[in-house]
């Protein structure tokens, strides 16, 4: 691709933000049409992204845009909060009906823009469906993304960059979101897609950018140079296999079944969301628990994790107890650890990763104090 063909061009051998700063040896460029900027986890690719939309004169960054009017929209996706323009702080709040009348829905948030022949154009084009009335924590994780970038294209940008959109989608929505990005980068706006992992290059892909170790690479725009990086694995990510999971700690002896429902079921009003549902897990045993994103997979556990009001309405068993004879929320909760994506999305703490992970062997109530060495 001819490199006069930009969208923008970084002309500084240094870009920073914050506190982060990329070299640029080779003096880099965004092309026209859909660019993934590929790195590890730190490797600076949101940091680039900010320079981008924010950052194009301040920090000593000097940037060239092919119009001096663009407009830039960078989205992650725990931009629920600015979204909504309130916080809901409890990644479990939406399980409660009486603790969500100030939580707005989607068509309060957006307003006139939801009933536009654009959203509807849109609508369509992203396949989400029926969401104007849905409170916005009550949004599936894959129709958040897709109403975050609606409500971006209904300002029109020139260029919009996402970050890591894939996380966490299943299979047919990250095909309906592939088709969707697809088709906006037809109509002509710019798509900058930061991403970890080289199997999520998408196939209309135009060119790769590398970042690694705070540096970018010049474009890579060869069809075949783009699809042998699609193949590549990640870098320093281990096998898991069943053998590498630690023993199992403290007293299994003490109970038989640690979970179990008989003809288990939530009921909204009218509206059953689970129904029939029979699993027991017993002692020492290891579970995966999969299916496609809303299909109710989150709100299973809520009921393990004595988060859902409704698990006095199921016979469970947990710890050969059953539930609801007279045991507290945190005497079940001290002895269950959890961890899901949400937690981090409605309290967005800066926490490594380790620390996120030991935080699930505590209640909330001690969620967010510093791990011991033991829990690490």
């Amino acid at each position: 691709m001819d490199s006069t063909k930009f969208i923008v061009s970084f002309d500084s051998r240094r870009l920073g933000y914050g506190n982060v700063v990329l070299a640029n040896p080779h003096g880099s460029y965004i092309p026209e049409g859909v660019t993934v900027v590929l790195g590890p986890n730190g490797a600076g690719k949101s940091t680039l992204g900010l320079v981008i939309e924010k950052g194009r004169y301040a920090y000593g960054n000097r940037l060239r845009f092919c119009r001096p009017d663009m407009k830039v929209k960078m989205l992650a996706f725990t931009d629920i909060h600015s979204l909504t323009g309130i916080e809901v702080t409890r990644y479990d709040q939406r399980l409660e009906a009486t603790v969500n009348d100030l939580v707005p829905t989607v068509g309060e948030i957006l307003g006139d823009k939801a009933v536009s022949e654009k959203w509807t154009e849109l609508c369509n084009a992203f396949a989400l469906r029926d969401v104007v009335g849905k409170r916005i924590n009550y949004l599936s994780s894959g129709e958040l993304r897709k109403l975050l970038i609606i409500n971006a294209l209904l300002e029109v940008p020139d260029l919009l960059i996402l970050d890591n959109p894939y996380i966490g989608l299943d299979e047919l929505s990250r095909s309906e979101l592939d088709k969707a990005i697809k088709g906006i980068a037809e109509g002509g706006v710019g798509i900058v897609l930061l991403l970890c992992d080289p199997a999520d290059i998408p196939s209309y892909t135009d060119s790769v950018i590398a970042i690694s170790g705070n540096e970018v690479s010049a474009p890579e725009t060869s069809p075949e140079v783009i699809d042998a990086l699609r193949s590549r694995p990640l870098p320093s990510v281990p096998e898991m296999v069943l053998q590498d999971l630690p023993a199992q700690k403290g007293s299994a002896g003490e109970f038989e079944v640690a979970f179990a429902i008989e003809d288990g079921h939530v009921r909204y009003g009218g509206k059953s969301v689970l129904e029939g549902i029979d699993w027991k897990v017993c002692a020492g045993q290891r579970w995966a628990l999969t299916g496609a994103n809303g299909s109710g997979k989150s709100l299973l556990l809520s009921l393990v994790c004595a988060d859902n009001p409704q698990a006095y309405a199921n016979r469970i068993t947990l710890f050969d107890r059953r539930r609801g004879s007279g045991e507290s929320i945190w005497e079940i909760k001290d002895r269950i650890g959890y961890v899901c994506p949400e937690m981090q999305l409605y309290f967005r703490s800066a926490l490594p990763v380790e620390e996120i992970v030991a935080g699930g062997l505590r209640n909330s109530l001690s969620q967010f104090r510093k791990p011991t060495s033991d829990e690490l």
